[in-house]
């Protein structure tokens, strides 16, 4: 549980050492973005993406605790890159970690991959990623192809 939290915090402070100042490509379009992720090795909830220029940070999570359920928990932290920025499709890559936790059962998962970035609507973007990841890390490793999604409002 140690680890969750130290993760956490560790994204959160991360997140918020990037500062706000606006240096992107496209002066009009927010760096800051928030949104619902769905990624087995960047996270699963909500999340929260900063960019700067060409660099992104990506902090995921979302808690479920329940009697009958059990508590699970979902954190991810993922450092982004834009590869090839375009008007309303842009490619990037993603290195990416996953912390699921189910019932003091905590698992580690990697990943890495590339990611299209699909502006619409002005303030909304939809972003598909595929890759390669290592699953549970800590008791036996194995690996096999990723996809993840999310969906994010400019702030």
């Amino acid at each position: 549980m140690k680890q969750i939290i130290l993760t956490l915090l560790f994204s959160i402070l991360t997140a918020l050492s990037f500062g706000q100042k606006k240096d992107s490509i496209d002066a009009s379009i927010s760096n800051h973005h928030i949104g619902f992720h769905v990624g087995s090795t960047t996270g699963i909830g909500l999340s929260y993406r900063y960019w700067y220029k060409k660099f992104g940070i990506q902090a995921t999570g979302f808690p479920v605790i329940s009697k009958d359920f059990g508590t699970f928990f979902s954190a991810g932290v993922s450092l982004l890159y834009i590869l090839k920025d375009n008007k309303k499709v842009d490619l990037f890559g993603y290195i990416g970690n996953h912390i699921i936790n189910f019932n003091d059962k905590p698992l580690f998962n990697l990943g890495v991959g590339i990611g299209l970035k699909i502006d619409f609507l002005e303030v909304l973007d939809f972003s598909l990623q595929t890759g390669y990841g290592i699953y549970n890390l800590q008791d036996s490793p194995s690996s096999l192809l990723t996809g993840e999604f999310g969906l994010y409002y400019h702030l």
